[in-house]
């Protein structure tokens, strides 16, 4: 390439971002995570060559953006997921919400998530995983024209004889009036029972 490189996002100490992929318009624009300018990371469209930003696409004011579902073809955004206290999905592309939908009614119970491991190309067959906090992760196919769910095999099968409690999100109030979010996992006894408290990140 005979140019000469020049720096068109820069990323001081303390903020976070990257380039996520160009948009089908022959590198012109892209795709950009970034908290520049705000607390958490949001979904940018922009222009490769002078680093202006031309659509905020999502952002959410209590969780950075985490994964990223675009067109293969296209490159249009399809969904953008985030996780306050579980992974939730913002959907700009009804037919894959759809999926989702339907997926959600498959579920062994209303706490577990759903991940997608891959797709065909032609996107007919999913590898899916359900994760749960009271078992196993569990993997299956699903026959996106068929609307059928085939079970493949489990994360840990030597956990499927024992019961496990579900995992709750909590919020706690915070001295300051913020929010703090926490897992509870309660024991399965009647009565009072000890309490392990873990402590996780922080200022």
């Amino acid at each position: 390439i005979d140019a000469e490189f020049k720096d068109v996002f820069h990323f001081p100490y303390g903020e976070e971002g990257g380039l996520l992929d160009f948009c089908a318009d022959g590198g012109k624009t892209g795709y950009l995570r970034s908290t520049i300018g705000r607390d958490t990371s949001a979904l940018l469209k922009v222009d490769l060559a002078t680093g202006e930003t031309l659509e905020e696409i999502f952002s959410n004011d209590q969780a950075d953006i985490g994964g990223v579902t675009l067109d293969k073809d296209t490159k249009e955004v399809r969904a953008v997921t985030y996780n306050y206290a579980r992974t939730e999905r913002v959907f700009m592309d009804q037919d894959l919400e759809a999926d989702y939908n339907f997926l959600m009614t498959q579920l062994p119970n209303p706490n577990c998530e759903i991940g997608v491991s891959s797709r065909s190309l032609d996107e007919t067959k999913w590898i899916i995983s359900m994760l749960r906090s009271d078992g196993p992760t569990e993997y299956m196919i699903y026959d996106k024209p068929n609307k059928a769910v085939t079970p493949l095999f489990v994360s840990n099968p030597k956990l499927l004889p024992y019961k496990f409690s579900q995992m709750e999100d909590v919020r706690i109030p915070a001295h300051d009036g913020m929010e703090l979010v926490g897992y509870l996992t309660r024991s399965v006894t009647e009565g009072p029972s000890p309490m392990v408290l873990l402590v996780h990140g922080g200022p």
